[in-house]
């Protein structure tokens, strides 16, 4: 099954049973490929890293997405005066992430000074 068709599975199995058994097979379609469409993970991208790390209290899902700019000018304006994308929570984690690997190649480095 292709990703997008895995996708408007799941949608199909979450509908009550009375909803999808109304719908013809031209409203399933019309509905695959909107939920296709709609969904970001279905998008390829040339850059597409998906990975959970330990950290202190549990797990973190870490995702780094990069490709071409696809939203529009009014779109990309909304989402960078957006707050939420840099919360104080983030960013700490942010920088923890980033500064990780050389805080282990340091302790690596004086650890085996002695």
């Amino acid at each position: 099954m292709t990703q997008p068709n895995m996708f408007a599975a799941r949608f199909f199995e979450r509908l009550p049973d009375d909803v999808a058994a109304n719908l013809s097979a031209e409203q399933k379609a019309a509905i695959a490929r909107a939920v296709k469409n709609a969904d970001p993970l279905v998008r390829s991208y040339p850059i597409d890293l998906r990975f959970s790390v330990p950290f202190l209290f549990g797990r973190y899902f870490v995702a780094i997405v990069a490709g071409r700019e696809r939203r529009g000018m009014a779109r990309r304006s909304n989402d960078n005066n957006s707050k939420a994308s840099l919360s104080i929570p983030s960013v700490v984690l942010g920088c923890a992430l980033l500064a990780s690997p050389f805080l282990f190649v340091a302790l690596g480095y004086f650890i085996g000074q002695q």
